[in-house]
């Protein structure tokens, strides 16, 4: 479990180890501190890319130690684990860079600003059961699921980290390992000790989610009090969610996947306040901060921010932004076979944004996956698409005119063709200001469409061939500036190309994905305040 300094345990600035010296690399300032590690923040000196650098006590079972955790994780991709890269030398011993989580970890904010809200609480426990879902599947189990173990990027977004307990599923270890209170109390034993399943995963994810909402560890079953009782706002489905994981029965805990439905339909997510908890270096770029403004601010700060339609002009537009660059990393590893590519859009604060801005994003190094020639033809082809030998992205295109009075229109339903063409416009050139006039600003799609393209800017990939297109629209329902609407939104082939142009994934059929659109009339025009599935 990792400590922050600031607010967790009785750590302080006096408990700082002393620095360690990284070839290549500057140590800016140190994040907290393990049972085995201490770690720190560092930057590339050449590049200036920042990262976690997990330093091992310096004794004899360390380089196994940072051997094991890296092996863990080799290959493992998935949205809401943290990154694992590779092993470093120190003067102070074998280091591990990781992913850098600016956002703090789950401990940290609650010891900085109290519970979460039920709607934070499903925020984070969503794709963090959809982590262990992905690791139980591959035979892997995590081992401490705990609040220092549940960390957050600047966006919002959470990751599961440290898997120097994790095993493989059915093997055994001589201790009992992970945190206490967020393990069971009457483990399963081998002859070797405890037999790692993932069943004690889940009860930690639960002693997870009554931690959020309480503030307080749980409690053996026979001495809990019942949580309804502890918060009387956590909806019934919530807490029987949590019992049944919680339970002293192995056997009678929801396995992973299904934890993650039941849990994702007791509340609508909102996205977690890290403000009170993260350095003072970070509040600059913290997105959820800027989420969590009250309505009247957040429809100022659209209306100061945009622009009219009529002078979004290529040569108009501002350079791509990077916002919260320095918690986007560069994802290594390899990609599956035939696996979707992920979307960033996945945040949690936006769970419901997933097949909206879906079919995305792979990191650096990931393997060229040939796909159908036709298909990438087709691609290359497409509306607005660009060509094979390309070398940097498209410059964004002013409106068609044939779409500016749909921008404008009354009827919502006329409105998201010229929606779907901006949003698709602004992901192409990586231009956020197009944003403006495509989501309510502070809202869970504008977070999510934001990410992806600062993302796409800091890895330096673009997309070739890309394009929507809005059909079957029909308004649900339209009262004064508020109005819902389904659609049906069509993606064509596309590719994700690196900064010279080279191929680096391959979306080779088109996509149709049925969705509910919650819109907002401001200055004029609808924007989306809230992206549904329609299925």
């Amino acid at each position: 479990m990792l400590q922050h300094p600031s607010h967790v345990g009785d750590s302080s600035p006096a408990d700082e180890p002393a620095r360690p010296q990284v070839p290549g690399f500057r140590v800016q300032r140190w994040l907290g501190r393990g049972s085995s590690a201490a770690v720190w923040l560092v930057a590339e000196e050449s590049g200036g890319h920042e990262y976690a650098l997990k330093v091992f006590n310096p004794d004899a079972d360390a380089r196994p130690e940072a051997d094991r955790e890296r092996l863990l994780t080799d290959g493992l991709r998935h949205d809401h684990l943290l990154q694992v890269f590779r092993n470093v030398e120190t003067d102070a011993g074998p280091g591990l860079l990781l992913e850098y989580a600016a956002g703090g970890s789950v401990s940290s904010v609650i010891a900085a600003r109290g519970p979460l809200s039920v709607a934070e609480t499903v925020t984070v426990l969503t794709p963090i059961a959809q982590a262990l879902a992905f690791l139980h599947a591959g035979g892997r189990t995590h081992g401490d699921v705990s609040p220092g173990n549940v960390l957050f990027t600047s966006m919002g977004k959470p990751l599961l980290a440290d898997f120097g307990i994790g095993r493989a599923l059915g093997s055994h270890r001589a201790d009992d390992g992970g945190t206490p209170g967020f393990r069971p109390s009457s483990p399963r034993r081998g002859d070797a000790g405890q037999r790692l399943e993932p069943e004690a995963d889940i009860y930690a994810l639960a002693a997870l989610g009554w931690f959020m909402l309480t503030g307080r560890v749980p409690a053996a079953t026979a001495q809990r009090p019942p949580l309804n009782v502890m918060v009387p706002e956590v909806p019934l489905p919530l807490v029987e969610l949590l019992e049944a994981a919680l339970a002293d029965a192995a056997a009678q805990r929801p396995e992973a996947e299904e934890f993650a439905r039941r849990v994702y339909r007791t509340a609508d997510p909102a996205p977690v306040d890290l403000s009170a908890a993260v350095h003072p270096s970070v509040a600059p770029q913290l997105l959820t901060r800027r989420i969590a403004r009250d309505s009247k601010k957040r429809k100022a700060f659209g209306a100061k921010l945009r622009k009219p339609l009529a002078v979004i002009k290529p040569g108009s537009l501002r350079k791509p932004q990077v916002v919260g660059a320095a918690a986007v990393s560069a994802r290594g590893g390899k990609a599956p076979l035939g696996r979707v590519l992920v979307a960033v859009a996945s945040l949690a604060i936006a769970l419901a944004l997933a097949v909206f801005a879906g079919n995305l994003l792979v990191g650096p190094g990931a393997t060229d996956i040939p796909g159908d020639p036709a298909a990438q033809a087709a691609a290359a082809a497409a509306p607005g698409g660009a060509t094979a030998n390309a070398t940097e992205p498209p410059a964004a295109r002013p409106l068609p005119e044939e779409l500016v009075q749909a921008a404008t229109a009354e009827d919502p339903a006329v409105a998201v063709a010229a929606l779907a063409w901006l949003r698709t416009e602004a992901l192409r050139s990586r231009d956020v200001s197009l944003l403006d006039d495509v989501n309510v600003a502070g809202s869970a799609p504008m977070a999510a469409d934001t990410e992806i393209i600062s993302t796409l800017a800091s890895l330096e990939h673009w997309f070739s061939g890309l394009a929507t297109k809005a059909e079957d629209v029909r308004t649900v329902s339209h009262t004064g500036t508020s109005a819902m609407v389904e659609a049906t939104i069509s993606t064509s082939p596309f590719e994700q190309r690196d900064a010279g142009g080279g191929h680096v994934r391959s979306v080779t059929e088109a996509k149709r994905q049925p969705l509910v659109l919650v819109l907002e009339r401001q200055d004029g025009r609808w924007l989306i305040n809230e992206v549904r599935d329609g299925d």
